[in-house]
């Protein structure tokens, strides 16, 4: 999970162009770092909708 989505978006969209896998991300564009609460609710969420690992897998996500 990362605030920092201008530089992690292009690095993701290179690995996913190169066959490259990870262990999964979540990109944070639309809410500011004062937004904490808001933050842990979208990401506790989303870790519920994909309890385990393996689900990550490849995976990126923006909110």
């Amino acid at each position: 999970m990362t605030r920092n989505s201008r530089d992690f978006a292009p690095i993701l969209r290179d690995w996913a162009e190169g066959g490259r896998d990870h262990v999964g991300a979540i990109l944070i564009w639309t809410l500011g770092h004062g937004e904490f609460a808001a933050i842990v609710a979208r990401d506790t969420r989303l870790l519920r909708e994909r309890p385990r690992p393996e689900q990550w897998r490849g995976v990126t996500l923006s909110i």
